[in-house]
């Protein structure tokens, strides 16, 4: 399958802030910089789509399938290769032209290199770049479309996430042999049956309001660190279990609790109207109407150790601490 792209017309994409024309953008001299118009940044962004026919011969996994199907899933293979030639040299004004299966059957360059072509995109589009050139291959004399390099970048990505999931299964056979208790055993089982047949490896989930993925578990199972969001949806889970006991005057707080202590200075100088929209104002009036005892909260100390924190309204006391230490101060 050649791919031949003409010459590109004006590409007009209207904006908010105006209509795009490359006669007054493209090669005629414009530096690259944070604050071009969005219309600018639309039309360079359109002009790297690649086309539904090529993504579907690349073949990438749906975030639907299976977490063991996933892990098996043959990726496009990701090169080692240490690259001495610079980013910018491999733009061309060239118009491209690859027979898609050849580009295919190339290795993508290692993830460090597809990132620093993508930061040299953004200048080399606004000089009338048309065109990539491997230099791998063929001396650079291939041209490839633009939208290579949003391709290449999924490819790294994916192929990333799947060696995160990779480790994440072979913890579990590991876990699996440790376990002395028959217990351990079956729900280390269980788990990899879920992930085999019933968690597709990147799918959305209600979590962080609706910002997170099935992705997000492959952490859990394993020695990795986890994230901010990965803390929150934890908390998410175990308010549910609250809510569903019979303590309604506990509440576990979210990592957002953290972030507005830090900066209760700033909080409490805020108008009274944007200050009740704070998650600080909630608690406070939920411990003037008696409706909160206790509230318990996630600390990360020096970015670096996730540790708990409880605030006990009746007994006036605040205490921290984590595994065989806690600490209590009485105000």
């Amino acid at each position: 399958m050649l791919i031949n792209m003409p010459e590109a017309d004006i590409i007009e994409i209207h904006e908010d802030d105006g209509i795009f024309n490359e006669q007054e953008w493209i090669g005629i001299g414009k530096r690259e910089c944070t604050d071009l118009p969005n219309f600018v940044k639309a039309a360079r962004e359109a002009s790297r789509v690649a086309p539904d026919s090529v993504l579907k011969m690349v073949h990438l996994p749906g975030p639907d399938v299976m977490v063991a199907d996933f892990v098996a899933w043959e990726l496009p293979r990701v090169s080692s290769e240490i690259i001495l030639t610079k980013p910018d040299t491999w733009f061309s004004k060239n118009t491209p032209s690859i027979d898609i299966q050849v580009l295919l059957s190339q290795p993508v360059p290692s993830g460090e290199f597809v990132k620093r072509l993508d930061i040299a995109y953004r200048q080399a589009w606004l000089d009338g770049a048309r065109s990539i050139s491997d230099h791998r291959f063929n001396d650079g004399t291939d041209h490839l479309p633009l939208w290579v390099i949003p391709l290449w970048q999924k490819v790294v990505t994916t192929k990333d996430m799947q060696l995160t999931w990779g480790k994440a299964l072979t913890w579990l056979d590991l876990e699996e042999r440790r376990q002395k208790r028959e217990e351990g055993r079956i729900g280390v089982q269980k788990a990899r049956e879920i992930l085999q047949s019933t968690v597709g490896w990147n799918k959305k989930m209600k979590y962080c309001s609706g910002m997170t993925t099935t992705y997000h578990l492959s952490r859990f199972l394993g020695t990795l660190w986890l994230s901010d969001d990965h803390i929150s949806m934890m908390v998410e889970e175990l308010n549910c279990d609250l809510d569903a006991s019979a303590s309604s005057d506990i509440c576990l707080a979210s990592f957002a609790f953290t972030v507005e202590i830090d900066n209760i200075r700033l909080k409490l100088a805020l108008p009274s109207s944007a200050r009740k929209k704070t998650v600080i104002s909630k608690y406070e009036n939920s411990v003037k109407n008696g409706s909160l005892r206790q509230l318990y909260f996630p600390l990360h100390i020096n970015a670096t150790h996730w540790i708990a924190g409880v605030i006990d309204f009746k007994k006036k006391t605040i205490s921290f601490g984590a595994c065989r230490w806690f600490f209590t101060y009485i105000y």
